[in-house]
């Protein structure tokens, strides 16, 4: 019995080290399918003078298709193991470079053991695994790339982001690194509304709409920021305000604008 037991528990421990090795390996994997669209986006800035649009959101494998990146590029391994084959996963969760913004997030993706963890890349093509924060809406866990329409979005230490009835956001991203908790969404096509953003010290949000990227920094104590979203003259717009707090709010558009 004493054997069997031992047999029992190196055989647990050898399990549990090849799900480590086989997930470390997707996550390399991952941040080299990243890595290569990353490259891609750039070469494209450097052809068309400006960096691939985010309204509508772009296809990468139509957009790269000239580019004679593999099929297997555009898809992340650890999301066939989820949710089946997709040939386009990363385009969901990629927000326009900005080149004055070194860590604003550009890509990353979610689906990694069991979407605990998040492959991330920055806008100087920094890229780390950071531990996915979790996020609650509706009294519900979220999922990635989930939609919300009005209420309330709660991060877990603590910060918020209050929507205005009927104004829809999607998810990019929500991950920890370093104990600072960092969200990203994304304003759907056509939405204007009000939001509140209340977020604690050393929590970050990133705000893609269609006026530009905005990101609120709630660093070093807890920071409220107001957006407020607006077509005028047929353009659309984003006013971003501190409420209270020491935080600051930096934007990166022509019609956005930081109080």
């Amino acid at each position: 019995m004493i054997v069997i037991g031992v047999m029992f528990v190196l055989a647990s421990i050898a399990v549990a080290m090849m799900h480590k090795t086989s997930e470390l390996s997707l996550q390399a994997h991952c941040m080299t399918n990243l890595r290569t669209l990353f490259t891609a986006v750039q070469d494209y800035n450097l052809n068309q003078r400006v960096y691939p649009l985010q309204y509508p959101q772009p296809a990468f494998p139509t957009l790269f298709s000239s580019y004679s990146l593999s099929e297997g590029t555009f898809t992340c391994l650890a999301y066939d193991e989820i949710d089946g084959d997709s040939t386009d996963v990363y385009s969901t969760f990629y927000i326009r470079p900005r080149e004055d913004m070194a860590e604003l997030l550009v890509l990353s993706c979610p689906y990694h053991d069991e979407n605990t963890k998040t492959v991330t890349l920055t806008n100087r093509g920094r890229g780390e695994v950071a531990e996915s924060a979790q996020l609650v809406y509706k009294d519900a866990e979220v999922e990635p790339t989930a939609e919300f329409e009005g209420d309330t979005i709660n991060m877990a230490d603590g910060s918020l982001v209050r929507l205005q009835a009927g104004l829809n956001v999607e998810l990019i991203a929500t991950y920890q690194i370093r104990k600072r908790n960092y969200l990203a969404i994304r304003v759907l096509q056509g939405e204007t509304g009000v939001m509140d953003v209340e977020l604690q010290g050393g929590s970050a949000v990133s705000l893609v709409c269609e006026a530009g990227v905005a990101v609120m920094d709630a660093e070093p104590s807890p920071t409220q920021f107001r957006v407020s979203l607006q077509t005028v003259g047929g353009n659309p717009t984003a006013t971003i305000t501190v409420m209270t707090g020491s935080g600051k709010a930096t934007v990166y558009g022509d019609n956005m604008v930081a109080n």
